[in-house]
Formats: structure tokens, sequence, C-alpha cells
């Protein structure tokens, strides 16, 4: 069994570099008898990890834009994605976890044992669409789905218009909008350290990826259908 990977990154530092180098080896660590085909979609064209496949899209960077690049390429037989985040450490069998739970849901995310409300979970799964840290039950640093809805709703769930922050807000707009089930798992763990590149970018480029995109979620989400 094979589960498909899409990965954002922009290794501007050695540090950056690193730390998405680490999260991919805790993926490929976390499971015996599965095995990770990880695609990382990276702004800067020099740069490459091991243990995956590396794209560079040669464009400025907007978080659905190439997170649409990484569902472009992922196989035909594709089964299962994962996106996550590269400042992650995966648990394990986190996957086995994930895809268990998608006889049954949607959508899942992995439980993050630094979070407080994480760590007392009273059930198994925890259906929800906050995402907020202390009702989190969608985690935008970690979603799993089959491929198949991910590729067939990959522009509706991932509009260009928003570029980084809101995107898991609109995704979780569209998928309570279209009756779809979401789901917080207990035993799928990993840990997410929080926004490690965009502490290492400018002002202003970090109030356009963060605030500035509330606008264009607005204007989407009034059109909502």
């Amino acid at each position: 069994m094979t589960v498909d990977v899409i990965m954002l990154a922009r290794g501007a530092t050695g540090h950056l570099r690193s730390m998405t180098q680490q999260a991919i080896n805790s993926i490929h660590a976390s499971e015996r008898d599965i095995q990770f085909n990880i695609i990382v979609v990276e702004t800067i064209n020099e740069v490459t990890y091991k243990h995956c496949t590396v794209i560079h899209p040669d464009e400025k960077f907007n978080y659905n834009k190439f997170t649409k690049i990484g569902i472009n390429n992922l196989p035909e037989d594709s089964e299962y994605v994962f996106f996550v985040n590269n400042d992650i450490h995966v648990h394990k069998d986190c996957a086995k976890r994930l895809m268990d739970a998608l006889l049954i849901y949607d959508t899942v995310s992995p439980a993050n044992p630094m979070i407080g409300q994480h760590k007392n979970l009273k059930q198994e799964y925890t259906e929800g669409f906050n995402i907020w840290h202390g009702n989190a039950e969608f985690c935008g640093w970690a979603i799993m789905m089959k491929s198949d809805l991910a590729k067939e709703n990959k522009e509706r769930f991932f509009p260009d218009e928003i570029e980084a922050w809101y995107s898991d807000n609109w995704l979780t707009d569209v998928l309570r909008n279209d009756g779809y089930k979401h789901a917080l798992v207990k035993f799928a763990k990993l840990d997410h350290f929080e926004s490690k590149t965009l502490k290492t970018i400018s002002k202003e480029e970090h109030d356009y990826y963060t605030t500035g995109q509330k606008e264009n979620y607005d204007k989407l989400l009034g059109g909502l259908e």
C-alpha cells in the first residue's frame, strides 16, 4: 500500500531545509507496511530534498495553486493523499489510523499532542470543522482524503484567489456546504510546530499572506453555493 503525500516548502535557510527534510524522514519512519510517495512543491528553484520528488513551480508562492500542482502530479492509481505542512513530525501508525477513519469519513485530521485539548480526547473520532487550536477538529496542517475526491474537486477545494491563510477556512466551508463528513482521529498523532516559514519572511510578505487574504476569502464565501 502506498500513500501519496503533498508538502509545500520554502527552503530559504539551512534551518528551514533541515526542518523539511526531518518532516520527510518522519513520514517514512512512521509506518512499516505503508510506503510513501512524497511530493514536495518547493518555492526556491535550487533547493532539493532526499527521499521524495521535488517540484519547482518557478513562480510566486500561492498555497492553493502550489497544492494543485502537487495534486496534478499524483499517480493515476493514487488512492490516498495526505496534505501536510513541512513543520511537522509524524508519529507511528498515523497514516494507517487515518486510512481506517476514511472508511467512515470523507476527510480526516490527526490529533496534535502539542495541543492540550488533543491530549484528552474522549472519543476515537471527534466530528466537526473547527480550525482554531482549542477546539480544532480540522487541522489545516495535516489532512487526508481519498485521492479521487481531491482530484475531482481541486478547483473548488483550492481556489487560486486564496494564497495562504484562510485556505483551511474555505475548505471547511466547502466541505460543510457540500455535505462531506470530517473527523479528528484520536489515535493518529502528528506534532505541528506552527508557521515556522512565515516567521522568516518580511513583514510586508507576512501581512500579505496572512491577514491580507481575508478580503479574498470573504468574496469567495459570499458566492459559495
